[in-house]
C-alpha cells in the first residue's frame, strides 16, 4: 500500500502448493489490484471478487473457480499473456498448455464444506469491513457540526485559504476542506442525522464543482483531487443502496464525474458509476433484497444505454459485469420478470455499443406517470 495514496493498493501472492481462497472488498482506482501467480498463470482482480486456486504440484494443474463478481486470468502463449475473463459461477482448469472452462461442479464433500465454510466467512467478514470503515469515518470526521468547536474548525479552514497566496495551493487545501465535508456526512448518516448530512454534502459538491472548472490548467491539482475522492471511495466501497452512508458513497461518484473533462472520460466516469451499480444490485440480490436491487439495477440501466462514449475496452468491462448478473438470477424463479427484461435491455445495448454500432432505438429508458421503465424496440439488421 502506497503510504502517501491509501487507495493504491497492489498485492502479489504466490501460490506454490495447495489451494486459497480469496475475498476482495474494496479495491478501487486504476493502479489497484490483487494477484494470485501461480507457475506462469496469473488471476487478477481490480474491484471485486472471491474466487478460489489451486495447486496439484503431481500433475501440474491450476484449477480457478470463481464465486463472485469476475476475475482476470492470463497464460503465457507464444511468450505473450493471453487474457481472459472468467465469470462468477464457472471455472477454469489449466494442465499441460491446455485450458478447460466450464461451469463450477462442487466434486466432493470436502469441496462443499471448503465453499460453503469460506462464502460464510467472506460474509461475515464484509460485515467486520463496514464496521470497521464506518468507525474510522467517525474518529477522520473529527468535529462535528453540532460541537460548539465546529465554528472555530471552519475559523481556522478560512484563515488557512486566506494565508496561502499559491493558486495551486489554495485549490489544493479546497479539496481537502471539500473532502473533510464529505467525511463529516459520512459520520452524521452513520448516526442517523441525515438532514445534517445533505447540508454538508451540498457544500462537499459546491466545492468540487468549483474546482472542476479549474482543473484544466493543472494536471497537478486534477491528480491530487482524484486520488483524494479515490481515498474516499476505498473507505465506502462497501456500502450499499439502503445503507446509512450509501448517500456520501453518491455524492462521491458525482463529484468524480464533475472532474472528467474529455468526452472519453466523462463516458468512462459514467459508465463506471453504472457498472458498479449493478455491482451492488447482485450484492443485494444475493442478500434478498429484491426491492432494493431491481431500483438500483434500473439505476445502472439509464445510466449505461445513455452513454456513447467511453472506451471500447470500458464498455466490454461493463458487459462482461451485466453477463455475470444475468448469470446470478437466470435461474432464479424467484426473480421478477421485469428484472430480467431491464438485464437484456442492457446487455444488449451494452453488446451494440461495444461494436460501435449502437442503435438508438435498440433499448430506450422511458418514464411513465413517473415511474422509469425500458422499453426494448426491434434491433435493426
Amino acid at each position: 500500500q502506497d503510504k502517501q495514496i491509501k487507495s493504491k493498493t497492489e498485492i502479489e501472492l504466490e501460490l506454490t502448493k495447495g489451494r486459497v481462497w480469496n475475498q476482495v472488498v474494496n479495491l478501487v482506482g486504476d493502479q489497484s489490484s490483487f494477484e494470485v501467480s501461480v507457475s506462469d498463470i496469473k488471476a487478477r482482480v481490480s474491484k471485486k471478487a472471491s474466487f478460489d486456486i489451486s495447486y496439484c504440484n503431481d500433475e501440474k494443474k491450476v484449477a480457478v473457480a470463481v464465486f463472485e463478481n469476475k476475475i482476470e486470468v492470463s497464460v503465457p502463449e507464444k511468450k505473450k499473456q493471453n487474457k481472459k475473463v472468467v465469470v462468477e459461477g464457472y471455472s477454469v482448469e489449466f494442465n499441460d498448455d491446455e485450458s478447460v472452462e466450464s461451469k463450477i461442479d462442487v466434486g466432493t464433500k470436502e469441496d462443499e464444506v471448503w465453499i460453503k465454510v469460506n462464502k460464510a466467512e467472506d460474509k461475515q467478514y464484509r460485515k467486520e469491513v463496514d464496521k470497521e470503515k464506518e468507525d474510522e469515518t467517525k474518529i477522520d470526521a473529527g468535529v462535528l457540526p453540532s460541537d460548539p468547536l465546529y465554528s472555530a474548525k471552519k475559523i481556522n479552514e478560512s484563515t488557512k485559504l486566506l494565508m496561502t497566496t499559491d493558486e495551486l495551493e489554495k485549490n489544493k487545501i479546497k479539496a481537502d476542506i471539500a473532502v473533510k465535508r464529505l467525511t463529516e456526512a459520512g459520520a452524521l448518516l452513520a448516526d442517523g442525522d441525515e438532514e445534517s448530512a445533505k447540508e454538508l454534502l451540498d457544500e462537499f459538491s459546491e466545492s468540487i464543482k468549483e474546482i472542476s472548472a479549474k482543473i484544466d490548467d493543472s494536471s497537478e491539482l486534477r491528480d491530487y483531487v482524484r486520488t483524494s475522492l479515490n481515498d474516499e471511495e476505498k473507505d465506502l466501497s462497501t456500502v450499499l443502496p439502503g445503507q446509512k452512508r450509501y448517500m456520501a458513497k453518491e455524492a462521491l461518484r458525482d463529484a468524480k464525474l464533475l472532474l472528467a473533462i474529455t468526452d472519453d472520460e466523462k463516458g468512462n466516469a459514467s459508465l463506471e458509476s453504472a457498472t458498479q451499480k449493478v455491482i451492488e444490485a447482485k450484492e443485494l440480490f444475493n442478500e434478498d433484497k429484491q426491492e432494493e436491487a431491481q431500483d438500483t439495477l434500473l439505476e445502472a440501466a439509464k445510466g449505461i444505454v445513455t452513454v456513447d462514449s467511453a472506451t471500447s475496452e470500458q464498455k466490454e468491462d461493463a458487459l462482461s459485469t451485466v453477463r455475470v448478473l444475468k448469470d446470478a438470477v437466470e435461474d432464479n424463479t424467484d426473480v421478477a420478470p421485469e428484472i430480467k427484461l431491464i438485464i437484456d435491455a442492457t446487455e444488449d445495448s451494452l453488446e451494440e455499443s461495444s461494436k460501435d454500432a449502437l442503435e438508438s432505438d435498440s433499448a430506450v429508458i422511458v418514464d411513465v406517470n413517473g415511474e422509469s421503465t425500458i422499453q426494448l424496440k426491434a434491433m435493426q439488421e
